[in-house]
């Protein structure tokens, strides 16, 4: 199932939640509902091949306090002088729209969780 959702298997569910979310997602973070989004992925899979996959209610919804690029410098600017600087920002300063605070998480349950987290 993992492949299917973030290695785009069966990307087709991407391309009808997107559709279905596009209004919202250009939304500021602050103002997007996320139960909305979870009843629009919810749909998107339903009406995608899957459909039929057993796994597909374990795929959820984040949206992150920060962008993907704040992400990355925090992971390389760990151990460095720049961390102290990184961790003690605020992210509430940035203005992020919900395209870039939208991520998927995919609950693993045990005992695959001691693999995956």
């Amino acid at each position: 199932s993992i492949k299917h959702y973030f290695l785009m298997d069966q990307g087709d569910f991407f391309v009808h939640f997107m559709d279905l979310t596009e209004e919202e997602l250009k939304k500021p973070v602050d103002d997007i509902i996320p139960t909305r989004l979870e009843a629009l992925l919810e749909l998107a899979l339903r009406m995608s091949t899957a459909n039929t996959d057993p796994f597909k209610d374990d795929l959820k919804i984040e949206l992150m306090p920060h962008d993907l690029i704040t992400q990355l410098l925090r992971v390389l600017a760990i151990e460095t002088h720049q961390e102290k600087a990184l961790i003690n920002s605020d992210p509430t300063e940035l203005a992020l729209s919900g395209l870039e605070s939208f991520s998927f998480d995919y609950i693993v349950k045990w005992p695959l969780s001691l693999i995956i987290n």
